[in-house]
């Protein structure tokens, strides 16, 4: 399981997000990207990492890594 820090502007939960576009759920593509973002709804800043990655454990280090 993948551990994901917490937002650093809220402290709100952070999940993975498949962010393929063009494809049906569950349909595996070449071109598979993921991001993190904060679950926080009323989080002030909402952030997501900047960049689409081709894996979640990608995904997951660069949010863990952001600077604050």
């Amino acid at each position: 399981m993948i551990e994901l820090k917490p937002c650093p502007f809220c402290g709100g939960q952070a999940s993975l997000q498949d962010w393929t576009q063009g494809h049906k759920p569950g349909e595996l593509a070449l071109d598979d990207t993921w991001g993190v973002a904060c679950e926080n709804e009323g989080c002030p800043c909402n952030p997501a990492t900047g960049d689409n990655y081709r894996s979640v454990e990608a995904a997951a280090e660069a949010w863990n890594r952001r600077a604050v």
